[in-house]
């Protein structure tokens, strides 16, 4: 978020208020839809919904202190409609004048919608002595609801809490995976058994979160358990798929391709081939990418293009069928009054339907061409500098999965939270872009 500007004693319009509300809503409805673009870069994130999210973030602010009683207090503290997208917009603004008492207190708002929204305003807009008060509470005994809410803050910052898991005996499922989450920043002597022992837990989201972190810390265990999730034939595991996918060598990447042949695991399945970065999947990914299910074929045709570079979105390797689907460029449709809703059958219908003829005789030309014992990512070989070029340019629907490969490969010291504002990121790859390929000590497959 930009700083805090002046705020004028001119007399309010109050019409032009509310229309900085309606927009700068609207804009954190495409903010959030565009984080799974599978057509928008990080510069567009920023020149897009970013700019017109800030742009009527300052006019809320630039319109006076009267603002924030009349209009941004009521979306608080009393909505008609209560939607997170108006809670965020509307908390966003109050940080921005300076109110962060008013967006503490929606926190504890019985209304799922206010909470969650003033919960992601303080992950994106709190300022930075916040995370000093915030370190200080969580060191406090508090309440489990209050500890909840405050462990997700701080797990969405990416800040270091200490023992976190350690003090969690009566904790919710949420506080523990917040502090899962957490702990792949903490001492992992101290932490690694409870995090393994959590990768066996019931809730998904707090297992993944689990996953990831004590892998974040070099668990073998933990590589294990994502096969033993991957290759489940009854109930599909998307993370643990594409952990593997990520980690792990050629004959660990056969049993994705062995999840192909069932329905339930496909689409997740495809997806997670694409970041095997393996020649011989290229090759396998093309009969699907030839199949009557517009949604396979989609989805192999990208997987194909994240291995192989190809632009499957031009022509010759677009299908053109005469009626394009109305999201094949652009985003989304917006998910207004659920920013937690799943965007991923949406985004799917979105990807480009590829053309398996043309698709075929460029990987005839290419394939021999290519060192099969080396991973690619976009047709370059998969390194630190290829990721961070793919972090930097590619669709932000492909960049959640490299910043996760970063992320684990590098034992936590990259970080590229992928789902911020494209500002804070670019600090982030600044500061990823001065690690060396060295850097990537953790290796699984």
């Amino acid at each position: 978020m930009p700083e805090a500007v002046q705020v004028v004693s001119d007399p309010v319009l109050w019409d032009v208020v509310v229309e900085h509300l309606d927009e700068a809503e609207y804009a954190c409805s495409q903010w959030r839809a565009a984080l799974d673009s599978p057509a928008y870069t990080l510069h567009d994130l920023a020149r897009g919904p970013e700019e017109l999210l800030f742009a009527h973030v300052d006019g809320l602010v630039l319109s006076g202190s009267a603002v924030v009683e009349h209009v941004l207090k009521p979306e608080l503290e009393q909505p008609s409609e209560p939607r997170q997208a108006r809670v965020l917009a509307a908390a966003l603004a109050l940080l921005a004048h300076g109110r962060q008492d008013v967006v503490g207190q929606a926190l504890w708002s019985d209304i799922p919608e206010v909470a969650a929204g003033a919960q992601h305003a303080f992950v994106l807009g709190a300022p930075p002595s916040f995370e000093a008060w915030l370190l200080q509470k969580l060191e406090q005994d508090l309440a489990q609801r209050e500890r909840r809410v405050l462990l997700g803050i701080a797990a969405g910052r990416g800040l270091a809490v200490g023992n976190v898991l350690l003090s969690l005996q009566t904790a919710d499922d949420e506080e523990v995976r917040a502090a899962a989450c957490i702990a792949r920043t903490a001492d992992a002597r101290r932490h690694l058994p409870a995090l393994e022992f959590l990768t066996s837990h019931p809730t998904a989201k707090v297992r993944d979160a689990a996953l990831v972190s004590a892998l974040v810390h070099g668990s073998s265990f933990a590589f294990q358990r994502c096969l033993e999730l991957a290759s489940d034939g009854e109930t599909c595991h998307g993370l643990p798929m594409l952990l593997v996918a990520l980690l792990g060598a050629q004959h660990h990447h056969e049993l994705l391709l062995h999840q192909l042949s069932r329905t339930s695991h496909r689409s997740a399945a495809l997806f997670a081939l694409g970041y095997t970065g393996s020649t011989s999947v290229a090759t396998s990914l093309l009969q699907h990418v030839a199949s009557e299910d517009e949604t396979t074929a989609r989805l192999a045709g990208e997987a194909f293009s994240v291995i192989t570079g190809l632009d499957t979105s031009v022509d010759p390797y677009l299908k053109v069928t005469g009626e394009p689907g109305e999201n094949e460029e652009g985003l989304p449709p917006l998910q207004d009054d659920d920013l937690d809703a799943s965007l991923v059958p949406i985004v799917e219908q979105g990807l480009p339907l590829p053309n398996p003829e043309a698709l075929d005789a460029f990987w005839r030309v290419r394939a021999p061409t290519v060192d099969g014992r080396q991973r690619l990512l976009l047709g370059e070989p998969w390194m630190m500098g290829s990721a961070l070029a793919a972090l930097s340019g590619a669709q932000l629907r492909r960049r959640h999965a490299v910043a996760l490969w970063l992320l684990i490969r590098s034992a936590g010291a990259a970080w590229i939270d992928t789902r911020t504002w494209s500002a804070r990121q670019g600090l982030q790859l600044e500061a990823a872009g001065r690690l060396s390929h060295h850097a990537l000590v953790r290796v699984f497959g």
